[in-house]
């Protein structure tokens, strides 16, 4: 079997100045600072998204019958785990993702690995 080839080069820092994705209502904006330590199996640091129209994108595919409206409690379930409401505007979403030295994984302060 041949052997692997050598990484070309080693990434010690990730820096997200922003990422913003406007789609089918849906505006998205990540940003985050990672760093990845020497031998580890994944960065650690903090990665942080707001989020808007995700509700309403959901309504409307309900509305239009392309998404039956049992399943959608399943997805506004999955998605209550990763973001949270911003106060006095329900369709605008934040999530902060916490990656730890210790591997665990923290979304907005409760821990999902």
């Amino acid at each position: 079997m041949p052997a692997s080839p050598e990484m070309p080069f080693e990434p010690q820092s990730v820096k997200i100045n922003v990422i913003t994705l406007k789609a089918v209502g849906v505006d998205a904006n990540v940003t985050g600072d990672l760093t990845i330590p020497q031998d580890a199996q994944q960065p650690v640091g903090i990665v942080e998204g707001d989020f808007t129209g995700i509700n309403a994108l959901l309504d409307k595919l309900v509305s239009m019958g392309l998404v039956p409206q049992d399943q959608l409690m399943g997805a506004r379930m999955m998605l209550a785990m990763f973001a949270k409401p911003v106060e006095g505007n329900p369709d605008q979403l934040q999530t902060k993702l916490e990656f730890k030295e210790d591997g665990s994984i923290f979304a907005n302060g409760q821990q999902v690995q």
